[in-house]
């Protein structure tokens, strides 16, 4: 009994040198992930707090803007009387975005005086002038808007005008273009009548007195 010892120790010398040899072996290292996926954006980068914002719609700008439709809105189509009266009328309205089509902004305008108007003229220089064509804002709220600003004496507010407007007839263009420069002395309860006094004002302040409810020579 005494000589099978050696055997037992040396199996228990195997055992310890097994275990030796597994408590030295190595966790396997993971390739990194990287940063974390958003489901909806993708990889997020940890520089950059999260994914790039979209650049700003370009505002809109009375130069750039008058520059255009002095350019492009000519003779028959002509929407101002000069780059002086544009600039006071532009400086009335909210700059807005050259990516809004369809509202009472500067970019409204700016935007339809340019490729549209150089292409068709006859068809976009009203939304590209003061009263916005029915495009760029409808005719009471852009006639408001700019009567207000040039004429404040004319109206309380521009709701005040706006309310006083719904009673005031409208021509063939809803006063859209009628306000041009050639447009001779006009006459008429109508939004076309106030809105050509209203250019003139820009050039004349005595010509405010015509542009409100009580007006001198509109009725």
């Amino acid at each position: 009994m005494r000589r099978a010892l050696p055997s037992v120790s040396l199996a228990a010398a195997a055992l310890a040198a097994t275990l030796a040899h597994c408590s030295e072996a190595t966790t396997p290292t993971l390739p990194d992930a990287g940063p974390p996926r958003d489901a909806a954006y993708g990889d997020v980068s940890w520089d950059s707090g999260g994914p790039a914002d979209a650049p700003a719609p370009p505002p809109g700008n009375c130069s750039a803007y008058c520059a255009l439709v002095m350019r492009n809105c000519k003779e028959q189509d002509a929407q101002y009387a000069n780059d002086a009266q544009c600039m006071a009328v532009c400086k009335t309205l909210p700059l807005g975005t050259t990516t809004e089509l369809a509202s009472n902004t500067v970019g409204c305008r700016q935007y339809h005086a340019g490729a549209p108007s150089a292409t068709l003229p006859a068809v976009n220089c009203r939304a590209a002038g003061p009263f916005g064509g029915e495009k760029c804002g409808a005719g009471c709220s852009a006639f408001c808007t700019i009567a207000v600003g040039l004429c404040s004496a004319s109206y309380a507010s521009e709701p005040a005008c706006i309310s006083a407007c719904a009673g005031y007839k409208l021509g063939t263009d809803a006063g859209a273009s009628d306000a041009g420069p050639d447009a001779g002395k006009p006459t008429g309860d109508s939004l076309d009548c106030r809105g050509q006094y209203l250019l003139m004002a820009v050039e004349n302040p005595e010509a405010c007195r015509n542009v409100g409810l009580d007006s001198v020579n509109c009725r």
